[in-house]
């Protein structure tokens, strides 16, 4: 359609030429620049049709997120409550002194660790991560309040299934963590916190040290 005016408007401009009809030739100037008036406003409120669109499918995409990391935290407060019941059971198979009990008692706390507690930790931190990514404040607040809870919760579980008497009872070694297990954690605190933060860091390291990582 544009190509077709630039053409109607060149071949009247070169008619106008040849006659001498200026005052249409003026009024043909007016005329296109009413047009490009319109076609920019047509623009415009193409773009900011489009912006809407964006942003509604951002908030789209935010909300499923936000829904996501409501669901791995409801889990993971509710597998830390479970791990708690499962130490327990494992003290009071120690008191019965009932060395079958005991035994699945045991390697039943250590499937829970390993398979649940800290996979629905791991998707509820990868959540904070993305819908947080510029948020430092509640990052900071992240690290008090989930990360370094989790880790008592780990220097717990290894007193327990570490514990001595247990080990002789079910006659089988220790349990360590590697380093890689609790990677995603100590990255998230080394990310987030500056080197003028020195009591999360030194906080850190002496989980670290007592998690023998």
């Amino acid at each position: 359609m544009n190509s077709f005016i630039i053409k109607a408007v060149a071949e009247t401009i070169e008619y106008i030429n040849q006659n001498d009809y200026w005052v249409v030739y003026i009024l043909i100037l007016v005329i296109n620049a009413i047009g490009c008036l319109i076609s920019w406003f047509l623009s415009k409120r193409k773009l900011h049709s489009e912006i809407k669109k964006l942003e509604v499918e951002i908030t789209d995409k935010q909300s499923q997120l936000l829904e996501k990391m409501h669901k791995y935290r409801d889990k993971h407060v509710e597998n830390s409550k479970l791990i708690e019941l499962s130490i327990r059971d494992v003290l009071e198979c120690l008191r019965k002194k009932d060395s079958d009990l005991l035994r699945q008692a045991w390697l039943e706390l250590n499937s829970f660790f390993f398979n649940d507690l800290l996979a629905s930790f791991n998707g509820y931190l990868e959540m904070v991560e993305i819908l947080f990514e510029k948020d430092r404040k509640r990052k900071k607040y992240f690290i008090e309040d989930q990360i370094f809870r989790l880790f008592k919760t780990i220097e717990l579980y290894l007193a327990v299934v570490n514990k001595e008497t247990i080990l002789s009872r079910i006659n089988h070694d220790k349990i360590s963590i590697s380093k890689e297990t609790i990677t995603p954690m100590m990255r998230f605190v080394r990310d987030n916190t500056g080197l003028w933060q020195l009591r999360k860091r030194i906080t850190l390291k002496k989980y670290l040290k007592k998690f023998g990582c």
